[in-house]
């Protein structure tokens, strides 16, 4: 009998003194149900607790102590508490990484958790541990930075590869973007088929229907179903315009205004009824830079001719049979064996205008004057001959992706 005692003694601990062992050190995460689920981190062990922030999968966890179903857990610099059932030792998962879309220094700054500027971070990928709010990160910074964590503008981090291009479903139509991600939420402004947008971070979970966009240096929700998130389902380029006054006051930039001589693409449009302004991007010289810099800015409808109406499409046919080519790992032009000659009437998706020189034009999907061949993906037999190239002489196109005269390779 004393046997069996002891062999259940020793069993006992082999189990939860084990367990006990492990209830302290070095975890993360687990793996939850969709890449944007997160794990709350609360003040009190208790579900009434103070939520501090919500925490991705793959964040590590260190924990300090056990509480019932609660661990006492430090993030970062953030201590408190989070139920136990999220968290595991074993294979470690990826973090969530991010994206910096910098501002008009060429960085973002960066905040302690009470709120000071301790410093500023550069293009390129961050570790987001998770979200304070809609309009706040808790991040862990790459080792080069003197300070290991802290806290970042939402809206200035996208996802990894987090972009897509808006789809009205037409040419002409515009879709809404709003303060939140409900349909009887504030309108910010619209945006027309073919703008390309950044998916950045937020404080809600996917499954919506709702995803939070940024296009230039305005933020908001759009509805999903109006976002085509494949690489190569761009149907649309933004539409131009010029001025048709000698110069005009622009707001929402660091730029003042803009001249006639500029283009302005139109992403969008923003005010009132009683001040209906475009949204538009435009590239100009930055004296404090010595730089050319894209920004966004709003202008006034009035001030603005644009070169037709609603957005421009991509798709394009060939005029006369022509050859294809590729560009091989040399960079030089090479004649495609099969099927060789593109026949009159091939559809394509003009994808890019090519120079002379075999370098891109510069300008995003438009054409110049300067553009000798355009890269396309071609559709012949039901199959889809991705990325070559024709002489632009054989193609048929909306003649509003050619931009004017003066603009040459960007």
């Amino acid at each position: 009998m004393k046997k069996a005692i002891w062999g259940l003694f020793i069993l006992w601990l082999f189990l939860f003194g084990s367990m006990a062992a492990a209830d302290t050190g070095v975890f993360q995460i687990k793996e939850l149900q969709t890449f944007d689920s997160r794990v709350k981190l609360r003040e009190q062990p208790t579900k009434n607790g103070t939520v501090m922030g919500q925490y991705y999968a793959g964040t590590e966890v260190r924990v300090l102590g056990v509480q019932g179903d609660w661990a006492n857990v430090v993030i970062g610099d953030a201590t408190g508490f989070m139920m136990r059932e999220f968290l595991a030792t074993g294979d470690a998962l990826s973090p969530t990484m991010g994206e910096i879309l910098p501002d008009d220094t060429g960085s973002i700054p960066v905040w302690d958790r009470n709120g000071k500027e301790i410093g500023s971070v550069l293009p390129g990928t961050i570790q987001v541990l998770g979200t304070v709010d809609d309009m706040t990160l808790h991040v862990a910074l790459p080792d080069s930075y003197p300070f290991r964590y802290g806290y970042v503008s939402a809206e200035k981090v996208k996802w990894v590869g987090g972009r897509a291009s808006v789809d009205a479903g037409d040419a002409s139509g515009l879709v809404r973007v709003r303060e939140k991600p409900s349909s009887s939420a504030a309108v910010l402004f619209q945006l027309y088929s073919g703008v390309e947008v950044s998916l950045i971070f937020d404080n809600h979970t996917a499954g919506d229907g709702w995803a939070r966009v940024r296009v230039g240096n305005r933020a908001g929700y759009i509805m999903e179903k109006f976002l085509d998130l494949s690489s190569d389902g761009v149907r649309y380029r933004p539409q131009w315009g010029r001025l048709n006054r000698a110069s005009a006051p622009i707001t929402a930039s660091s730029f003042g205004e803009v001249m006639q001589e500029d283009i302005l693409f139109l992403l969008g449009t923003a005010g009132n009824r009683n001040t209906p302004l475009y949204l538009a991007s435009v590239t100009l010289w930055d004296e404090r830079r010595s730089v050319y810099r894209t920004d966004s800015c709003c202008v006034f409808q009035s001030y603005v001719d644009p070169a037709g109406e609603g957005s421009i499409p991509v798709g394009g046919k060939i005029r006369t049979d022509c050859q294809a080519y590729y560009l091989d790992a040399d960079g030089k032009l090479v004649s495609i064996r099969e099927p060789g000659m593109l026949p009159a009437g091939t559809t394509v998706t003009i994808l890019d205008g090519i120079l002379d020189s075999l370098v891109p034009a510069g300008w995003n999907g438009y054409l110049t004057e300067d553009t000798r061949y355009v890269l396309v993906d071609a559709e012949m037999n039901g199959t889809t001959l991705s990325y070559v190239l024709v002489p632009i002489e054989a193609l048929e196109y909306d003649p509003r992706l050619m931009l004017p005269g003066e603009f040459t390779n960007g």
